[in-house]
């Protein structure tokens, strides 16, 4: 609600709609329903113009309206935060409740539609009970004219229009409330999340994803459907009331029965929340391991770990589906118990009635038994609305756990005290060791996502459990200065820069820092878009700013090797880019952004030496510090700290500034040894701001550089898609026999109805039931009839034969149904994770987590629960529509006549609907569509009732009152059913895209090919020999050739480098060895063997790679070495003897058990990286490949990388990809790349012996470049 002057003021919108009618200057995009009127409002007239809009063409954004100014996220944010603050000051954090916050939000809209629902269910009573027995009554007495039945038409045509309306208005308010609420809530969690410094471990990932998908959708449904529970009571009670004016205190037995049944259903609903709460816990450990194994996709299928890895997943499947059928055959034995109440109640309170001397007539039975239909009706909705109340509160508990996370006091001072400081550090202590927790955990754990290093680090004197990241920092930076930052490994040089932007713990002294703060992280982060939308990140685009960006990043040369420049599409986290690619764009971005102060970690350490040292002097030297910004800038590359304004040493902790750049100078001489990095093997030079690149229009190029493929669907769903279902749940067999049990059960319960008619009309037993004009009501007593016992028996066996079917019904659908969300998620999985990579080149990992969190879960619960609704409603409608007949052959005239309106008109809704959701419309505009479709059928069903009740007025002297009842009280079945049914049907069918999506995924995606033609020996490959022989290979069809005919051979334990400037080929030499991507032509031989013909999982199996990314997964040190238990203990603290990680994990808690954070947050990048190294010795593989593992360490932590891997891997051969020299220069023989071509392969001594060589000039490149430095 938008803020208003006074109280009363927001309230004027809402009152202007009461006006009939209202002028409306359709402005573009204004959306319509802020002027619509009362009329207009309640008969979604305004939304009839998009309708015949879509009719002529498919809707597109440009048809669409802007989103109503009272729905927009921002104002209904700001009322919702407000809100919960006030809560918060006036209940205290831990007495805080969000359902309270969230009932205050919707307080008057729920008032209104509360009173809106009274009513309808007024209404409803009137229609289907009062107007009801005056008909029954109208046949009984001959004496009523036609006029009177007439009245009684034009009351029944009044009161259903009447139910209509209220509906609809109802639900007006609802699914305004609904995107309101969903917005707001959400909008709190995202600006939370972002506003943490940490979040806790019990927290993860994948359970915030959860939230914003699954919990918004619960919250959604809560304000739909939620109030609507009222209806149930209130239904009762008049319903009660009437049967007891009608048959007098036995009347009280019937709804006894729908008393006793409330707190069965209560209990049912109880448990059923109880068991969805444990199985949600799973669904989001299995989306975490999931969205694990996406992130980590490339070195699981290095690892050739697919098998275990989808056992894990498995494994928690297994248990969650177990939970889920529990809860799911709960669910339906309640539906069961709504449709099952009726006829139990009127079966016993009939036969108490006849049992205590009273005559049953066909005004008592039949206008009991539709007030017993409007009661159940009541109880039908009610398993609807208890259930997205049990979810919404399920929804909010946790959305609450997040909001009430304690948020950490800002420590960072926005300005100095000093203007001439852009930053003043002073005696500084802080900790990762954040003790955030949601502050009903009263044993709040420590939380630590600190390198783990630090914790040799002591502890602060004023609270002993934290451990201190950095100790007593003491920095003061003027503005414009450039200072260097150089340190070991873990020093906390990263935790540095984490602290100044607030990200840590204070403990101690003051930080103040500037607000205007560029920041570019020793890990590239990347976002799914171009490469041009990365670098402005949202900010308007200045061509001439951007260009000198570019240029000062020197990526002019790597957009003319992309496909379309910079408006390629990078893919999901950069996959498609190498990484020194990834970490220029990182630090385009933090340069386009033009700020006052810069923190660039470590933003050279993965680039060569030509273009590190075109960074440093045009990118950080020339664009940035003469331009007065400050840079703080953390590197290994030693030689550029000479040119910096200050240099300070990280070491343990501290910062330790050292003098006139008086740092060591055998530090400085290993950093250029180590620099001496892979130029331009064409030598050749960065492209200036001004230098022609490649001439293409900017609409091909973005044609060409589209990576990402859109999700399209066509616009019905096919029959094979429900075939498909089927089959996944059974099978056509199983799926007629528990359509028998459905048909069965609901026929059960109509066959109630026609035997109590068949029974009143029997009356005594002496009048023939086929001259029903003869029948007296007044002289044929039931209580007469010799057969009034077999009725009684037959009557109440079939209620307990529907008790019986029901259950059966339920378990058998339940059973079906969790089983194919089984098979097809087993499936799903199975595709995803044998994918080609390149298919993760091409599709957004969120894309694909989504079809096994949100569609998994609609297929799981939501679609299972719509199905059954719709079948039992639909079997419903088709027997009440059968007894109508019987009673009345002319009816099925009229229903010739409206069903191919009511199916026309549900078709092109459904249709329309379909592309409302292809198209992203905003989900308000989609459940308009419903609401639209909803009272145009409830319209039409309103001919059927009235059909029917003229039929009996116009027949009323040849059909006794008995049949007249049956008839009615179907027709008044049917009226209240078929919207409902028919929506119903629609929703299973929009939900039924999910399954079209997973079916479509299972069908597409494209396989690993691992057709085995041989099975090599255990011991292969025993040498460790590869050969490549005229090898090609292009990533996708329609790229350049990444590899060109490549021929070379290793031999056996033979160490090989491999260099090349960016872009020229060195990884792709890996990916084919993986045979991640298979070669377009030529062969690989390893040891004699093509392997090609080699199954996959041998190959891979037999292979190790340390990537320059280090993978660690969430759980403990010894799963990340040892992910499946295959080796001992000794064996483990062997490989981190060997690795110089056993003093590390030795002093931890827990040590082979201590705690690894989600990607391995709580190490530094060189931990991980040796972590990663003693993961490798484990596999004891006799091929070894190093891609570019030392790019983002330091010279002695890459020192002693080298080291332990000549000596641990001394018997194995061993392919270093790298850009330093010093990486390679040690190897047997090296491989100079260039373009996707091998220019020179020859021993390091030889090729710099030759100074012509293209080794030799790079060397001598680099010299020129420190010299120069």
């Amino acid at each position: 609600v938008i803020q208003s002057k006074s109280p009363i003021d927001k309230y004027k919108p809402a009152l202007k709609t009461l006006i009939p009618f209202r002028p409306f200057a359709n402005k573009k995009n204004e959306h319509p329903n802020d002027k619509a009127g009362l009329v207009s409002t309640m008969t979604f007239s305004w939304f009839t113009v998009l309708v015949l809009r879509a009719f002529r063409k498919p809707p597109s954004t440009e048809d669409l309206w802007q989103l109503s100014k009272y729905d927009r996220t921002e104002p209904n944010y700001a009322r919702m935060l407000r809100f919960w603050k006030n809560e918060v000051s006036s209940k205290g954090i831990k007495n805080a409740s969000l359902w309270r916050v969230f009932i205050r939000f919707i307080r008057t809209r729920m008032i209104l539609t509360l009173i809106l629902t009274c009513l309808f269910s007024g209404v409803v009573f009137i229609s289907s009970g009062i107007i009801l027995r005056k008909l029954i009554q109208h046949v009984s007495n001959p004496e009523y004219s036609l006029s009177h039945g007439l009245v009684l038409v034009g009351a029944l045509i009044a009161a259903e229009v009447t139910r209509a309306s209220l509906l609809t208005a109802v639900y007006v308010i609802n699914y305004r409330t609904a995107v309101r609420c969903r917005s707001a809530m959400l909008m709190m969690i995202f600006h939370k999340v972002l506003h943490l410094t940490h979040v806790p471990g019990s927290i993860s990932a994948g359970e915030l994803t959860n939230m914003c998908s699954n919990d918004g959708d619960r919250i959604f449904e809560i304000c739909r459907t939620g109030n609507l529970v009222v209806m149930g009571p209130i239904l009762f009670i008049t319903g009660t009331v009437y049967v007891c004016v009608l048959i007098g205190p036995i009347g009280l037995i019937g709804s006894g029965i729908f008393i006793l049944m409330l707190p069965v259903q209560g209990i049912l609903v109880k448990l059923m929340n109880s068991i969805r709460q444990k199985a949600v816990a799973l669904t989001d450990q299995r989306v975490h391991k999931i969205n694990e194994i996406l992130t980590s996709i490339k070195l699981i299928k290095m690892y050739s770990w697919e098998k275990p890895f989808s056992d894990v997943v498995h494994a928690i499947r297994v248990k969650e589906l177990s939970l889920l059928k529990i809860a799911a055959f709960l669910g339906s034995v309640n539906i069961s118990a709504a449709f099952l109440t009726p006829v139990v109640a009127a079966v016993i309170m009939f036969s108490a009635y006849v049992s205590f001397g009273h005559n049953l007539t066909a005004e008592e039975a039949f206008t009991c038994v539709a007030l017993f239909n409007v009661m159940s009706y009541g109880l039908k909705l009610m398993p609807i609305s208890i259930k997205s109340i049990a979810d919404g509160a399920a929804s909010f508990k946790r959305l609450q756990e997040v909001l009430c996370i304690k948020d950490e006091q800002d420590y960072v001072r926005k300005k100095t005290r000093d203007k001439q400081n852009i930053i003043k550090v002073e005696n500084a202590s802080l900790s990762w060791n954040s003790k955030t927790s949601t502050v009903d955990e009263t044993d709040s754990k420590v939380v630590e996502d600190t390198p783990v290093n630090d914790s040799k680090h002591l502890l602060h004197d004023d609270e002993p459990n934290v451990q201190v990241t950095l100790q007593s920092i003491d920095l003061t930076v003027q503005n414009g200065d450039l200072i260097g930052i150089y340190g070991p490994v873990g020093s906390g040089k990263s935790s540095l820069f984490s602290a100044l932007l607030g990200q840590m713990e204070l403990l101690g002294g003051s930080v103040a820092v500037c607000e205007s703060i560029a920041y570019a992280a020793q890990e590239a982060w990347l976002m799914n878009a171009t490469v041009r939308e990365n670098i402005i990140f949202g900010s308007t685009y200045n061509k001439i700013l951007y260009k000198k960006v570019i240029y000062a990043c020197g990526l002019e040369q790597d957009f003319n090797i992309l496909p379309s420049r910079d408006l390629t599409e990078v893919g999901e986290r950069g996959l498609n880019l190498s990484g020194g690619q990834k970490q220029r764009i990182s630090l385009a971005r933090a340069l386009y952004s033009d700020r006052d102060l810069y923190l660039l970690d470590d933003p050279l350490s993965a680039v060569d030496a030509h273009v590190g040292k075109h960074i440093f002097f045009e990118a950080i030297f020339t664009f940035l510090k003469s331009r007065g910004k400050t840079i703080l800038f953390v590197t290994h590359q030693t030689q550029y700290l000479l040119h910096c304004d200050k240099v300070f040493l990280m070491k343990n902790g501290t910062l330790i500034r050292t003098l006139e750049h008086e740092f060591d100078e055998n530090e400085l001489t290993k950093s250029e040894d180590k620099a001496e990095v892979v130029g331009d093997t064409t030598s050749a030079s960065i492209q200036s701001p001004g230098s022609p690149g490649k001439s293409l229009n900017e609409n091909d190029l973005e044609i060409q550089g589209k990576l990402m493929s859109d999700e399209e669907r066509g616009s019905a769903i096919p029959m094979s898609t429900y075939y498909s279902y089927i089959k996944a749940s059974g099978g056509f067999i199983l799926w007629m026999l528990m359509s028998m049990f459905f048909f069965i059960n609901v026929g059960a319960q109509q066959f109630g109805n026609f035997w109590i008619s068949f029974w009143i009309n029997q009356g005594s037993g002496r009048e023939n039931f086929s001259a029903p004009v003869m029948f007296d009501l007044t002289v044929n007593s039931l209580l007469d009839n010799p057969n009034f016992g077999l009725y009684l028996i037959i009557y109440g066996v079939v209620a307990l034969a529907m008790a019986v079917i029901s259950v059966l019904r339920g378990f058998s659908y339940v059973s079906m149904t969790i089983q194919g969300s089984g098979v097809l998620h087993s499936q799903l999985f199975k595709k995803t994770l044998y994918a080609t990579m390149t298919f993760y080149d091409v599709t957004p990992s969120g894309r694909i987590l989504n079809r096994f969190q949100k569609d998994m879960d609609e297929l799981d619960t939501v679609l299972p629960f719509l199905w059954e609704m719709f079948i039992l409603n639909f079997t419903t409608l088709l027997i009440a529509a059968a007894l109508i007949a019987y009673v009345f052959p002319q009816f099925l005239i009229i229903m010739a006549i409206v069903l191919p309106m009511i199916f026309f008109l549900t078709e092109f809704a459904a249709e329309f609907q379909r592309l409302l959701d292809i198209n992203g419309v905003p989900c308000y505009l989609f459940a308009c569509a419903n609401r639209w479709l909803a009272l145009r059928l409830d319209m039409l069903t309103v001919i059927t009732g009235v059909v029917t009740t003229v039929l009996v007025i116009v027949y009323g002297d040849v059909v006794s009152p008995a049949s007249a009842g049956l008839a009615l009280s179907s027709s008044f079945l049917m009226t209240g059913l078929i919207q409902f049914t028919i929506r119903l049907l629609t929703e299973a069918e929009a939900r039924f895209v999910t399954f079209d999506r997973i079916k479509y995924y299972i069908t597409n995606i494209p396989q690993e090919e691992s057709k085995s033609t041989i099975t090599p020996e255990e011991s292969w490959p025993a040498r460790g020999v590869v050969e490549y022989s005229n090898v090609s290979m292009r990533y996708r069809p329609g790229l350049q050739l990444a590899l060109k005919n490549i021929s070379f051979k290793i031999n056996e334990k033979e160490k090989i480098g491999i260099v090349g400037r960016t872009g020229s080929g060195k990884s792709s030499l890996a990916v084919t060895l993986f045979r991640l991507v298979d070669s377009s032509s030529g062969s690989i031989i390893i040891d004699g063997v093509d392997i090609k013909s080699v199954d996959l999982h041998d190959l891979r199996s037999k292979l190790s790679i340390i990537p320059q990314d280090p993978v660690l997964f969430s759980g403990s040190v010894r799963y990340n070495l040892d992910p499946f238990s295959k080796h001992s203990d000794d064996a483990l603290w062997i490989a981190l003897e060997k690795t110089h990680l056993k003093p590390l994990i030795s002093s931890q808690e827990g040590q082979l058990e201590s705690t690894v954070l989600e990607g391995g947050s709580n190490f530094s990048v060189g931990e991980r990286q040796l972590i990663c190294l003693a993961r490798a010795l484990l596999r004891n593989s006799k091929i070894l490949v190093l891609d570019e593992a030392t790019a983002a360490v330091d010279s002695d932590t890459e020192k002693l990388v080298h080291e332990m891997t000549k000596e641990m891997f001394a018997d194995c051969t061993i392919i270093t990809i790298a850009h330093r020299l010093t990486s390679v220069t040690s190897c047997d023989r090296v491989i100079v790349m260039n373009d996707g071509e091998i220019v020179e392969f020859d021993e390091p001594n030889v090729l710099l012996s030759n100074e012509h060589s293209q080794f030799s000039q790079m060397l001598a490149a680099f010299k020129s470049n420190a010299l120069v430095s």
